[in-house]
């Protein structure tokens, strides 16, 4: 009597899940191209005695020399820059959610025949999924960015004369437009990473299918 052979797990959620994620691998490569672009067209930003960055703290220069309104918006550009960078953010985390699925449910029983398998699976899964903890921990560094110059800023209109704190505000800026391109170039790197991971194991992992 034969045994009924069981549905995969992935297929219960997913029928087409892995030919999903196997069709991601090449999108990583895009993803990074994609990103490089990115970074080269934001790079001149943080080069040393940028005069984009100096425009772009200008902004604020300018909402610092009239302490008297009692308002200070969110620099614009900064926000412009921040948006785009998040955007990939999520659709990094979004992709490697997905794909930390299939991984993680491609993994066979342990057994002699299938060990190396099995390993290489849960390595590249442990490294896919400290990717994306590493991209969520990018996201948080938005909103304490913003905390941060809000608290500032609140200390600024109380004493306007003291010029550390208008140098404070100043820096914080000029650090949050240096992080978010800076990320870009990470972003670019985690998927070239993830891409290379793969294809170079994609034959050992099939193996736990043999």
């Amino acid at each position: 009597m034969s045994s009924k052979r069981k549905t995969p797990v992935a297929d219960l959620i997913d029928p087409q899940l892995k030919e999903k994620c196997i069709g991601m691998i090449p999108i990583f490569a895009q993803k990074a191209v994609e990103l490089e672009k990115c970074r080269l067209q934001y790079n001149h930003i943080v080069e040393p005695d940028s005069a984009e960055l100096s425009r772009i703290l200008d902004i604020t220069r300018e909402t610092l020399d009239h302490p008297e309104n009692k308002h200070c918006p969110t620099n614009p550009e900064i926000d412009r820059i921040d948006q785009f960078v998040q955007g990939h953010l999520l659709d990094f985390i979004n992709n490697m959610s997905s794909f930390l699925v299939w991984f993680t449910l491609q993994k066979p029983a342990i057994s002699e025949k299938q060990s190396l398998a099995a390993e290489v699976i849960e390595t590249i899964a442990s490294v896919v999924g400290q990717l994306e903890t590493s991209a969520s921990a990018g996201l948080s560094k938005f909103s304490m960015y913003h905390s941060t110059r809000a608290q500032l800023l609140t200390k600024y209109y109380q004493f306007p004369h003291f010029e550390d704190l208008r140098n404070a505000i100043i820096s914080v800026d000029a650090q949050a437009v240096t992080t978010s391109i800076h990320t870009i170039a990470d972003l670019r790197n985690f998927y070239l990473f993830v891409h290379d991971l793969v294809g170079k194991n994609f034959d050992k992992m099939n193996a736990s299918h043999e």
